[in-house]
């Protein structure tokens, strides 16, 4: 015991020693993911309209399912790491009770909120609480906080609560749940208990969309959003439609033939009849031939 206290006391100076160190860069930092996160939020719509012009119309509809999965998902991380956060406080109040602390409801406290923030976990509290008991010489009770700290506390409440909960609030299976959580966990670290979750919610909506598209070659949600037509469905063309005025000038919705003496109704004043304007002027005022037998009749008489 006398050896294990100045190791536990060298060891809470080192660590003491490196948070002060890291503390103005931690600072730094925590201003400027606040500056980021306030001006995200001013600017929120601009935001939005702006990263969907970038996106084809033909994937707006894709693009908007996998946005609102993000969204379900993200709430029900942020709702889960709340309820985790109640059931630890919950487990930890008759845990250091029965331990016999002296103030089970504050380190109860405590211990729920580290639960909520997923960077350090009750686990601290539980490792803090038998360092000081192995620096008072308690040795026993830091050992039993130890095992029963971290199981109870520090340990069951994320599968007890995550798996039951990440199913109602963000309709995916507990057990997809708990690998992305565990996953990302191993994998990413504490960013992972976040991205997890996220990573595998979206890898199971794009394959619910890919699922949806082969069943269906033409398939295309029945509900248009705001973002533009659902796939596939087509905009009009225009490359066959007439300019405006091209049928009243041309007085036939059938195109002219080439031919001798045929032409546009623009080029020699067609009518709707097909005949050429000089004859409907020949048929319209014919000029009278003049009799020449008539008039040499009577000059002879």
């Amino acid at each position: 015991l006398s050896e294990a206290a100045p190791a536990v006391t060298e060891f809470l100076e080192g660590f003491a020693l490196s948070v002060a160190q890291a503390a103005p860069v931690f600072a730094i930092k925590a201003t400027l993911f606040s500056m980021v996160v306030f001006a995200l939020l001013m600017a929120r719509d601009r935001l939005h309209r702006t990263l969907w012009a970038v996106v084809p119309r033909e994937y707006h509809d894709v693009t908007h399912r996998l946005t609102e999965r993000t969204s379900e998902t993200l709430f029900a991380i942020y709702v889960l790491q709340a309820a985790t956060a109640l059931v630890t406080f919950a487990v930890s109040v008759p845990v250091f009770f029965a331990l016999g602390y002296q103030y089970p409801f504050t380190l109860a406290t405590v211990a729920g909120f580290l639960q909520f923030l997923p960077i350090v976990g009750p686990s601290v509290l539980v490792i803090g609480v038998a360092a000081i008991d192995v620096a008072v010489g308690n040795v026993t009770q830091a050992v039993l906080v130890l095992v029963v700290g971290l199981v109870l506390i520090a340990w069951l409440p994320d599968p007890l609560v995550r798996p039951r909960l990440a199913r109602r609030t963000a309709d995916m299976p507990g057990s997809l749940y708990f690998v992305g959580f565990t996953g990302g966990l191993f994998t990413l670290g504490v960013v992972g208990v976040v991205a997890g979750p996220l990573v595998v919610s979206l890898l199971s909506e794009s394959v619910r969309v890919l699922a949806d598209e082969m069943r269906a070659p033409h398939w295309q949600e029945s509900t248009v959003t705001e973002y533009g037509p659902p796939v596939g469905e087509a905009e009009p063309s225009h490359a066959d439609t007439p300019p405006p005025g091209a049928a009243d000038a041309s007085g036939d919705d059938t195109p002219a033939t080439d031919g001798a003496g045929t032409g546009t109704g623009a080029d020699d004043g067609s009518d709707a009849d097909g005949t050429t304007g000089t004859d409907d002027a020949t048929d319209a005022d014919p000029k009278p031939e003049p009799d020449s037998d008539s008039d040499e009749d009577d000059g002879a008489q």
